[in-house]
């Protein structure tokens, strides 16, 4: 009975409700990634119930603008996705990059316009590697190059905290897909990524008293814990890892581009490609943050 009830809620809001806009921001300038975007908006498409969806690109490095808190305060955005980079989220690494701009009005937007969104404006944002990284910053975290200075392209086991298992979408994910909780563990999902965030941030950043908690660790070396999944504010949904890629994109896009830059031995290549042999979760990650968005919808 619960179960029908849902899903005769979901149908008829369905019907009911009004189109969604959802903006997916591109932060990837490189022409090599051209269309990722099309990764994340399908990806997500594939487990939303909710299809009245108008989903938008926004390309920042072309100086096209975000939405202000006005906006959001007037429901002209339901959510927002923001894509990782191959640009550097410091933004002292940036100076002669020709990127600094961007890169520091997205900065700035963060700070003072997401963080300073009132309860009932947060909409669902998530934000992805790059953007994690940006967002850890503003929050006084700590962002550095990798463990040994190694971009990490293998995949990488996620180590979920209870405040993960405490979550209603993370609930709701396995109420919907009808999983045992102690089931949901040890997901294995596509990294790419030269810097991690070592520190989500101080819930007194900024006197903004902002409250985060860290959902997800990894362990790519023994000495080591990056930061894979933090939720800032209960709204700012934050992933080091790419649940949108598949092996054609790591092999295709992600190598060659590692390979022009130096960045990829023979020997990271050969322990990446043997960590894609194991079953990976990443449509798993994708189903919780299709879930993250549309219980985001239902609160509002």
């Amino acid at each position: 009975q619960p179960e029908f009830e849902y899903f005769f809620f979901y149908i008829l809001s369905k019907v009911m409700s009004s189109q969604k806009r959802i903006l997916v921001v591109d932060c990837e300038p490189s022409p090599d990634w051209e269309n990722h975007t099309d990764l994340w908006i399908n990806g997500l498409k594939e487990f939303m119930i909710e299809e009245n969806i108008n989903w938008e690109v926004v390309q920042l490095f072309k100086n096209e603008t975000l939405p202000g808190s006005k906006d959001i305060e007037e429901g002209k955005v339901d959510a927002i996705i923001f894509t990782g980079s191959s640009c550097s989220s410091k933004l002292d690494q940036n100076l002669d990059s020709g990127h600094l701009g961007w890169i520091s009005n997205l900065y700035n937007w963060m700070k003072n316009t997401v963080f300073k969104l009132e309860e009932h404006q947060r909409i669902p944002i998530i934000v992805s590697c790059f953007s994690f990284q940006l967002t850890a910053q503003v929050a006084s975290g700590i962002v550095e190059v990798n463990p040994h200075g190694k971009v990490i392209c293998k995949a990488e086991t996620l180590n979920f905290t209870d405040y993960f298992y405490q979550q209603d979408f993370v609930k709701e994910y396995v109420k919907r897909y009808n999983l045992q909780i102690e089931n949901v563990k040890d997901y294995k999902v596509f990294e790419g990524h030269g810097d991690s965030v070592l520190d989500v941030g101080d819930n007194n950043s900024n006197n903004d008293n902002i409250d985060i908690k860290q959902l997800a660790t990894s362990n790519p070396t023994n000495d080591t814990i990056i930061n894979e999944m933090a939720l800032y504010n209960d709204h700012i949904l934050s992933v080091q890892f790419h649940c949108e890629w598949n092996k054609n994109t790591v092999v295709d896009i992600l190598f060659p581009e590692l390979e022009e830059f130096g960045d990829l031995t023979e020997e990271l290549k050969n322990e990446a490609l043997d960590s894609y042999n194991q079953p990976l979760q990443n449509k798993e990650l994708l189903k919780i943050l299709s879930i993250f968005i549309e219980t985001k919808f239902l609160e509002k």
